[in-house]
């Protein structure tokens, strides 16, 4: 892989990556990776390590996984953000500010302690569109004055920024009538499509849902799957689902009324859950960027139904690479015919792979991280 040595980056984020947690971090642990193979050396820097359990039990080894890629994590007195940044910033070339509260709280002192290095604001997503529509769909006055808020920070952030990365095609679209284009580029989720085949249409059996339940707009799906359930049961008889991430609330693990429903927790390795179900969904109501839960389901060849929210910014063609349903009526519809539609399922399955190769893949981020690294401001 071509390389330009002479370059050092610095990522500065909110926490150590959990990549099998959550899809921010697998998209930030791969840019890591990828920035690792093509510069002289990078760094990470976490401003806000977490005190809770799950992590703070994991943290070590968390750490251990970027340092088997070839990122350098401080320790000891350098591991904080003011300490670190004073003694080491000149040295960067290339600074990257993961999410609008790192950059909030850090932008103007890597201006400061890093004034060679190219400042890249990395959005993640749009916070602030994420926290309009759930304000709009629960009807939360505090959550339109947060959206309010976080916009202003955010935009604030793009103005300051030599570059700001987005993670789908509407976002940039949004920020290009705001800014300059040659200033928004796209730097999307980034994934492996598996060589592994799976079980066959036939063997297959059920649904998945996958999420932090941590995170709002996967805990508002649940509860949309959890209604819509019993009507998927009488269109598909025998239909199981099985749902998959940490932190599952535990009201409704207590009062789950379908015995057909299985509650697995947080699951290291998704590839065998991938490979013997038959349909992935995502019946989010509201969101921002792309979803991960989409695209690691098309990557490992399982076919997804998802509502407009889950599919924007990827590029996708709806009845060629998946289904796009609104809830309920055409949600519950899409899932019975692509469910029971075997010529259906494998051209999205074949259809959706090539997607995420295209698209997704690292050879496909792979150049917005070297014009990063070659330092040139638009």
């Amino acid at each position: 892989m071509p390389t330009d040595r002479g370059t050092s980056a610095l990522v500065i984020g909110v926490r150590i990556p959990t990549p099998d947690l959550d899809s921010g971090s697998l998209r930030l642990f791969r840019i890591l990776q990828i920035l690792a193979q093509i510069s002289r050396d990078t760094c990470f820097l976490a401003v806000c390590p977490f005190n809770q359990p799950l992590y703070s039990s994991r943290l070590k080894d968390d750490r251990e996984n970027l340092r088997n890629v070839g990122i350098i994590v401080p320790e000891g007195s350098e591991e904080d953000p003011e300490v670190f940044l004073r003694t080491r910033g000149q040295k960067f070339t290339l600074v990257i500010l993961s999410d609008e509260f790192v950059a909030h709280r850090y932008l103007t002192r890597v201006r400061r302690y890093c004034p060679g290095a190219l400042v890249v604001f990395d959005t993640v997503d749009l916070h602030y569109l994420r926290l309009y529509r759930e304000a709009l769909i629960t009807r939360n006055r505090q959550l339109v004055k947060m959206a309010i808020a976080t916009r202003k920070r955010e935009l604030q952030a793009v103005e300051k920024s030599d570059v700001t990365l987005v993670t789908s095609t509407l976002e940039h679209r949004k920020l290009s009538t705001m800014f300059s284009p040659e200033k928004i580029k796209v730097l999307s989720n980034i994934h492996e499509v598996s060589t592994v085949g799976g079980l066959s249409f036939e063997q297959r059996q059920g649904l998945l849902f996958i999420g932090s339940f941590s995170h709002g707009p996967n805990l508002d799906a649940l509860s949309v799957l959890m209604k819509i359930f019993p009507r998927l049961q009488e269109a598909i008889p025998g239909l199981i689902l099985r749902i998959a991430g940490a932190d599952p609330p535990v009201d409704i693990l207590r009062n789950n009324p379908h015995r057909e429903i299985t509650f697995l927790g947080h699951v290291p390795d998704l590839l065998p859950l991938f490979h013997r179900s038959r349909l992935s969904v995502a019946p989010l109501r509201f969101g921002a960027g792309v979803k991960g839960k989409v695209l690691e389901s098309m990557a490992c060849g399982l076919p997804v139904v998802a509502t407009p929210v889950a599919a924007e910014g990827l590029g996708a063609i709806n009845g060629r690479h998946l289904a796009v349903a609104e809830l309920e009526e055409e949600f519950i519809s899409q899932v019975f015919d692509t469910y029971n539609r075997k010529s259906q399922w494998q051209s999205f399955q074949s259809h959706g792979r090539a997607l995420i190769e295209e698209k997704f893949s690292p050879s496909a981020v792979i150049n917005v991280l070297k014009e990063l690294l070659a330092g040139r401001k638009p």
